[in-house]
Parts: structure tokens; sequence; C-alpha cells
């Protein structure tokens, strides 16, 4: 008779752990280890082939479903996390399918679809501009995205300027030298300077091989011996966006080379990519390099302080450290969309020294030009943009 009565409780206590397990599982799979979700059939593919795979399925969602349905498919294929390569990678797929189904890149323009880092504008504008003549390449680069100042949607422009960059060297895959003329035709300087930056990220991830969304290229302007080219070569103006690049090169050759996840990076990779950041002679662009390494310091260990701190902690020189110690922590209130004050808690974990310069770097920056509400929350938007520039 006790074993009767226990039954039903028996039975509920069951059902409540299937249907927490089940909602987890769907809704909110980042928070289990990866070898206990198997996301779908992709999973078990090469890697190349998974992306090929998740691509092809996300654009079935999108077939189906729109543009939420895709959405929702990137999501739980990447565990929910905005700072994956894939999800980025998918974004831009997405933005690519959905200009295609409607080709009006105002439309995708005021899209608020920042989720992983931009990817989604970075792919219709290179949708939007691979149908363009090479001839009117630059007339669209020159007014793109200052119609969005005409929308009052202005900060979202630094974001577009950006991807422009990114989108130029599809569409003239991989011309560098094309692309930065192209970035010219902008009016404003401050926006050009920000077009470049796109240009020249794409260009650093050469260093993984063939462009990343559109396959093999004919012209590379990289250099796997020297990953300081073609900095060095390009003229001055455009010199302060390409030296943010150099130490990143190296380490993507890193991963390259030895078939590497971001996560393999070692502690000797990094110091061997600040050595190359330290090889440069002007302190300025010396500097630039040595904040770019932080976003792989940052992606590679998003919640590891520990080692983000380690990171920096190989830079001997004091100004060199510091400058590492508040772009990462710039880096982690970028990217801390729920506002737990994880950049607090990294700034904290300092010497006493570098802590508030370290808290001052990240809390006085953009925001006494810019939203903040625009930028964090929902909307995380790729950080170089908004990391390499001072908006005050």
């Amino acid at each position: 008779m006790k074993l009767k009565k226990n039954v039903p409780l028996f039975l509920i206590l069951v059902t409540t752990v299937i249907c927490i397990g089940a909602l987890i599982y769907f809704q909110y799979p980042r928070y289990l280890p990866v070898s206990l979700v198997l996301r779908d059939s992709c999973q078990a593919l090469e890697k190349k082939q998974m992306s090929e795979c998740h691509r092809k399925k996300m654009e079935k969602k999108f077939a189906n479903g729109g543009t939420e349905s895709a959405l929702r498919y990137i999501q739980h294929v990447t565990f929910g996390s905005q700072t994956s390569g894939e999800c980025h990678t998918l974004m831009h797929a997405l933005g690519r399918v959905s200009y295609l189904a409607e080709p009006d890149i105002i439309v995708h323009l005021q899209k608020s679809l920042g989720y992983c880092t931009g990817g989604y504008l970075h792919g219709a504008l290179e949708e939007y501009l691979l149908v363009v003549p090479p001839g009117e390449l630059e007339v669209r680069a020159s007014t793109t995205c200052s119609s969005l100042t005409e929308l009052g949607l202005s900060t979202r422009s630094f974001e577009c300027l950006h991807g422009l960059g990114h989108a130029l060297m599809y569409a003239y895959d991989n011309e560098l030298m094309l692309s930065l003329k192209a970035c010219d035709s902008i009016v404003e300087e401050w926006a050009q300077k920000i077009c470049y930056f796109g240009v020249f990220m794409e260009n650093s991830y050469e260093h993984i091989g063939a462009n990343r969304y559109v396959g093999p290229t004919t012209i590379q302007y990289i250099d796997e011996n020297n990953p300081i080219y073609p900095c060095n070569s390009v003229e001055k103006k455009y010199q302060s966006s390409c030296y943010s690049f150099p130490g990143n090169s190296y380490l993507l050759e890193q991963i390259k080379k030895r078939g590497l996840i971001f996560k393999g990076l070692t502690y000797d990779d990094y110091r061997n990519a600040f050595a190359v950041c330290l090889s440069v002679k002007e302190e300025e662009y010396r500097l630039r390099c040595i904040r770019g390494i932080t976003v792989y310091i940052y992606i590679t260990h998003p919640k590891n302080v520990a080692h983000q701190r380690g990171v920096c902690e190989l830079l001997a020189d004091t100004e060199e450290r510091a400058v590492c110690f508040q772009h990462l922590a710039r880096m982690i209130n970028r990217y801390d969309t729920k506002n737990t004050g994880r950049a607090k808690n990294f700034c904290t974990s300092l010497e006493a020294t570098f802590q508030d310069a370290c808290v001052d770097a990240y809390e006085n920056w953009w925001y006494e030009s810019l939203d903040k509400g625009t930028m964090n929350g929902s909307d995380s938007y790729d950080t170089y943009p908004f990391a390499e520039f001072d908006w005050k």
C-alpha cells in the first residue's frame, strides 16, 4: 500500500525532471556539456563540412519559417554563444539569403539583428555589393551607410561602415587596394577609418586560408613569414587601421599550421604574438597591435579571468601591460550583454596600480556620444569598430 501511495509522487518527480531537461536541451543548450548535446546530424562531420551542413539547414529554416526560424536554429547549434565563430559565419549567411529574398539594403540596415557580432549586417552588405558592377562600387560605398543618419539610426552607422569594409573585400575578391580605395570615396575621415578597419580585418583572416565566405581567391595581401605585412607597405593614412592586426595574423597562422582551434592557443603563442607587436618601432602602432590581440584573449576564454589576466601579464612593460588590461576590460564589458559586472570583476582582480585605469577604460568610453543601450543588450555588434576608436 505504501508503494502505491508513493507512485504518483514518483511519477510527478520523473515528469518534472524530464520537462526541465527538455527545456534546458532545447532552449538553453549552452548550459550543458557539448558531449551531452547532439545538436543535429551536422555535428558528426568534420569542421568545414559541419559548417556547410549548418549553413544549408539554416537556409532551409529561413525558406520555411523566415528570419526568426533561422535565428532560432543558429542559436541552438551554437549553444547561444555570441562570440562563437560558427555563429558569426552563420549570421553572415543569414544576412545574404535575407537580402536575396528582399533586395532592399535599407530594410536590412534597419533590422536590429546585431546577434553574434554583426554578422547579419555584414552578410547583407556583402550580397548587396556583390551584384554591383565594379565601376559603381565606390559610389555605393560612399552613400550606403550615410543613409542610416537620415533614418535616425546614426549609432548603427559605425557597424555598417565596418561591415562595409568586409563587404568590399567580398565584392573585390579580397583585392585589398581596390577595397581601400572604395573606402576613400566616403566623405568623412572618421568613417573612412572604420571602413579601412573592416578591410584589414578581412585581409587578416586570409592567414587561415581562402576568404571565409566566398571560397578561393586569386589575390592575397599576406605573407605567412611576415605578419606585419602589408602594414609596412601601404600609405600612411591606412597604417593606423592596419597595425591592429599583425599580432592576430601571427595567431591565425599558428591555428592554420598546427590545425588548432582558438582555445588551443598557448601562452607561448601569445608571447610570440606580442613579440610581433613589439617589433613595430612606432609606439602608436605598437600599442594598437597589442590592443588587437585582446579579441582572441577574450573569445578563447571569455569567463576565465585568471587566463585573461595571465596573457596580458606576459608583457613586461608597464604601459603595454596596462593597455592590454584596459582594452580587454572594454572587450569583456562589450559582451557582457546581461550587465553582470564581469569587466569590474576583471579589473578588481588586477594589481592595485592597474585597477582605476582599467575601470575608467570601460566606464568612460563611448557613452558621451553614444547611447549605451543601443550598443549593448541584445545587440552584440562587432567589438572592433567601437573598441578601436575614442568616440568622445
